[in-house]
């Protein structure tokens, strides 16, 4: 394959992966041959389709090849400690970590790395636990702390999980982890719900409802408004100005804000009254 017709497959290549192709993009990568390539980017790339096609011996040899170019390759060896835990080759990913440990010794990822080496080894929860709340101690991610949360639920530790849905919803007000927390500790709040108990009371005046959409559209960061608002339910029992908060929106239906909805849904876990 001369250069014109590899940068012309590389360019495909590319191209099919920014589309998510990687069905097609798998197509290109078995029609060249990458021995002779130097760009640690591209190899990384090819490793990635055959990953996405669950090719991991492949993806695994096109990163050892990735190492072998590379001066320090801590990246790439995150990534071979993930297939090879694939591929369910653990003493080859403890290997892996070992070597990642050894040049990334204050990297708070290898916590990531040794949690995913136990959970694919499917070892007792609390390692499991104890590994990534170490990890939360040093850095606190949507991700990670769902799946902390998670665990927590699995291991049949009720309240950790709600408290870690809690500080997840709080922190980041808005995502695909914190909808999945939402739902999370809904599950467990639908279970200890007392339906006879739950008062409604009367919606507050247009004004109050106006002043707080108008805050909510001034300000870039929910979070703040989100954390004073409940700061106050948890400090206080006036959850009752939360829960005519709510009650006053729903005359609103043209209120299309999608941070102001998600915090309206927050807010909905918080005014069980009693």
């Amino acid at each position: 394959m001369d250069k014109a017709e590899y940068q012309s497959r590389l360019e495909e290549l590319n191209s099919l992966v920014k589309k998510e192709d990687y069905e097609g993009a798998l197509a290109v990568v078995e029609a060249v041959d990458w021995r002779r390539v130097k760009s640690l980017r591209t190899l990384g790339m090819v490793a990635d389709v055959y990953e996405a096609n669950k090719r991991y011996p492949e993806a695994k040899k096109i990163l050892l090849m990735a190492y072998d170019r590379s001066s320090i390759g801590k990246g790439i060896l995150y990534r071979l400690v993930e297939v090879s835990v694939k591929m369910k080759d653990f003493d080859e990913a403890i290997d892996f970590y070992n070597e990642f440990e050894a040049v990334a010794r204050h990297d708070n990822s290898r916590y990531l790395l040794k949690y995913k080496i136990l959970r694919g080894q499917k070892a007792p929860l609390e390692e499991q636990i104890s590994l990534l709340e170490e990890y939360k101690e040093r850095e606190f991610t949507e991700r990670w702390a769902y799946e902390l949360a998670n665990l927590y639920s699995k291991a049949g530790e009720t309240q950790k999980c709600i408290d870690a849905c809690d500080e997840l919803i709080l922190w980041f007000s808005e995502g695909k982890y914190v909808t999945k927390a939402m739902d999370l500790k809904m599950k467990y709040e639908n279970q200890h719900q007392h339906p006879k108990k739950r008062i409604f009371v009367p919606a507050v005046s247009r004004f109050f409802l106006f002043f707080l959409q108008i805050a909510f559209q001034k300000s870039c960061q929910i979070v703040g408004i989100g954390r004073v608002i409940l700061e106050i339910c948890h400090r206080t029992v006036h959850n009752k100005i939360c829960l005519q908060f709510l009650v006053a929106c729903m005359a609103f239906p043209d209120m299309g804000n999608k941070r102001f909805h998600l915090f309206l849904r927050h807010i909905s876990l918080h005014v069980w009254l009693y």
